[in-house]
């Protein structure tokens, strides 16, 4: 893959500008976001990069995702407010539209979480593996966002 300029990533602030405009509309339409993303390391920038004061959201993460981000902020890391979803049981959720949630992809698949997005919550999936169709054939999502924050062709080149 290293080499091809076929996989370009866009930058931290294009990636942030896309979540951000993505979950206005869809939270604009009372949709609730869940994305997508890895517990160690990206999902903790999906959080540091999301507006919310600007929503006026609750931001909730899985288990593991909040286990790993407390590490973190207890080294000095600093991060937006944020909740642990088991603070709150998928009944409390269905009734409430404001919100995004991060959890990892594989978790799409489990309750609770499954029965949020059957309800209606809408799925972003972050990685550098959006663009092939076997990928989305396994991790369906409403919106696709490539996202990698290692070298692409043209940083590489440079």
């Amino acid at each position: 893959m290293f080499g091809n300029p076929r996989f370009r990533f866009p930058s931290f602030h294009e990636i942030q500008q896309i979540v951000n405009g993505y979950v206005s509309s869809q939270l604009s339409r009372v949709n609730p976001v869940i994305l997508l993303e890895y517990a160690f390391g990206k999902s903790q920038y999906l959080l540091n990069m999301l507006d919310l004061e600007n929503f006026d959201i609750k931001a909730f993460l899985d288990r593991s995702i909040a286990k790993l981000t407390n590490v973190l902020q207890s080294n000095g890391k600093k991060f937006h407010t944020w909740e642990p979803y088991g603070n709150y049981n998928k009944t409390q959720l269905k009734k409430e539209n404001d919100y995004v949630l991060i959890i990892p992809n594989h978790s799409m698949f489990q309750e609770p979480y499954k029965n949020l997005i059957l309800n209606g919550a809408k799925m972003v999936l972050l990685s550098g593996k959006e663009f092939m169709k076997s990928f989305q054939d396994k991790f369906p999502s409403d919106r696709y966002i490539n996202y990698s924050e290692h070298c692409d062709y043209f940083e590489l080149k440079n």
